[in-house]
């Protein structure tokens, strides 16, 4: 028997005692009726008692912190492995990059007037587009090498994606747009000007336009995969 259980009956006997002032058990009797002895009786049966306890509380062997947690292994639970080998993985898709504005068919218009469209600023030769550069120009069919290069030009493919999406009213305006973009001539500004061209500028610059809007048209009457299939 521990010594905290001895201490726990000794202290109730005497708490009985104390309380009942006599008390028999078969034979054994003992206790007092002087009411101060019960009264010092009881109060050490109360100080054994609190004494017990103290001595119980002490000797309980100390619990880990996570004591009340169902799993002590502190390693996260593995991922569980489908064990069919037919599962199917969900996969996240990859997003699919925005297209570009449709308005980029005027960007890429005026690009392709200025890099094959001489800048007339003069009079003088050279400081213009002359009747010889358009004759040259012509001749080396600029206009359809232009559109040889855009057929396999991945921005302007995603353009023409763009331009497919619109609502057919839209769409026509911007088309419309793209084949008045050209500079007006120098007649048209009634001064010599870069802002402006010569009359053989500006007819260089319109067939570039209409040949870049054909070619939008064209390829937007084409399916997504079709399109697609012209990237490089």
């Amino acid at each position: 028997m521990s010594f905290p259980i001895v201490l726990l009956i000794a202290g109730l006997v005497l708490l009985l005692i104390g309380l009942l002032g006599k008390i028999r058990i078969k034979d054994f009797e003992a206790g007092t009726d002087s009411i101060p002895i019960r009264v010092i009786v009881c109060l050490i049966g109360a100080a054994l008692l609190i004494i017990a306890f103290i001595i119980y509380q002490s000797d309980k062997p100390s619990l880990p912190d996570n004591a009340n947690t169902s799993n002590t292994n502190t390693h996260p639970a593995p991922s569980p492995t489908p064990s069919n080998a037919n599962s199917t993985l969900t996969l996240t898709p990859t997003p699919t990059p925005p297209l570009p504005k449709p308005d980029m068919l005027i960007e890429i218009i005026i690009k392709q007037q200025q890099d094959n469209v001489r800048e007339s600023y003069g009079e003088a030769a050279g400081q213009n587009f002359s009747d010889q550069d358009f004759k040259e120009f012509i001749k080396k069919g600029i206009p359809k090498k232009i559109v040889d290069q855009l057929k396999t030009d991945n921005e302007f493919l995603d353009v023409v994606l763009a331009i497919k999406y619109m609502t057919p009213t839209e769409r026509q305006k911007l088309l419309n747009k793209g084949l008045n973009t050209y500079k007006p001539t120098w007649a048209q500004l009634v001064r010599i000007d870069p802002k402006g061209q010569t009359e053989k500028g500006q007819q260089a610059e319109k067939m570039i336009a209409k040949a870049i809007v054909d070619l939008a048209k064209e390829l937007s009457k084409l399916s997504d995969d079709d399109i697609r299939k012209l990237y490089t």
